[in-house]
């Protein structure tokens, strides 16, 4: 699985099973497709959940691109309880 911010993404290991699973995740897990990390989680204007991300970024006339995560596999995910929270 994976999560997408803006122009950012992390791939995201999920044990599966019905057992919750509490997922704390650091602004520098998210990387563009330059591999540049997030630097914090101030002006967010879009978060993702997914199974495959494309990054492209352009800078400088140079374009990068970067695919994360791949096909589901099993039943599809069901999220509960779902907090955003920032320390």
């Amino acid at each position: 699985m994976d999560s997408g911010i803006d122009g950012y993404a992390t791939e995201i290991a999920l044990p599966g099973g019905d057992a919750w699973v509490e997922l704390r995740l650091a602004p520098a897990q998210f990387t563009n497709a330059r591999h540049d990390a997030l630097a914090d989680w101030q002006a967010i204007s879009q978060f993702r959940l997914g199974h495959t991300e494309i990054l492209e970024t352009e800078k400088g006339g140079s374009a990068s691109r970067r695919a994360l995560g791949g096909k589901w596999n099993g039943d599809a995910p069901e999220f509960s309880s779902l907090f955003w929270i920032t320390d």
